[in-house]
This record gives C-alpha cells, structure tokens and sequence, in this order.
C-alpha cells in the first residue's frame, strides 16, 4: 500500500495527479537511478500501467484505464498494489482490481526497488512471497 502525503501548498488538481512513484522489478546490473528494469506506475494518473527503464525491452501489456480510473482512489489515499509475476509475466492490481497485464519480455528475475520523483509518501504493508 501507497499514499502521498498530503502537501498544502499543492492544489492544482493537474499537479496532485502527478505526484509519482513505482516499483521497479527485475533490476539488471550495473545498479543505477534508472536501471534497465520493468516499472509498475505508481504515478496517479498511470497507476498500475506498465512501462521499461534503462533501455529495457518495452513490455507488450493489456491496459485497463477504466478499471484503473474507478479503482484508484484520490491523492492522499491508501491504494493498495499487487503485482503478480510468474516466468517473467506481469499483473497489476490497484485496490484488488486488475488494470494492467503483461507478457512475458526480456527480463524475467532480479532485484525489486521501490521509488519515488520529489513527493513525499508512505508504504505500509509491504509484503514478498516466492
């Protein structure tokens, strides 16, 4: 689970729904800020979609923006994310509805990362499982 804090000085609704963050999986070396990895979106107006770093393979993925819109909940929430990923193929589920998944692509194991571009936020509930 993910939420910003909420900031008083920010107010438009255009720059609330650019508050960012994301979960980096399958990290390659060499490690760096953007290592060539497979991003789920934690930015809130792409929640869940899928998107590559550092000169990945871009992922072929089915996206569900609908679901996304009416699962997603306002900024300074909780919304809560799971992501599933079995022989390199990838979902991703905002608050128990599934809004994006991928096919299996270039990268299929490494490290997880989590990140954040400038707004403060909080996870809770943080939970791996093999």
């Amino acid at each position: 689970d993910f939420r910003f804090e909420p900031d008083p000085k920010l107010t438009d609704p255009a720059k609330l729904a650019g508050q960012n963050t994301g979960v980096l999986l399958f990290i390659q070396e060499p490690h760096a800020i953007w290592p060539k990895s497979i991003e789920v979106q934690g930015k809130h107006s792409e929640m869940g979609q899928l998107r590559p770093n550092g000169g990945a393979v871009a992922v072929e993925f089915t996206d569900h923006p609908e679901i996304r819109e009416s699962a997603r909940r306002p900024v300074g929430e909780w919304n809560s994310v799971e992501i599933v990923t079995r022989a390199g193929a990838i979902t991703a589920l905002i608050n128990g509805q599934i809004v994006a998944e991928g096919k299996p692509s270039e990268l299929t194991s490494g490290l997880i990362g989590l990140q954040s571009e400038g707004h403060r936020l909080r996870y809770r509930h943080l939970r791996f499982s093999k």
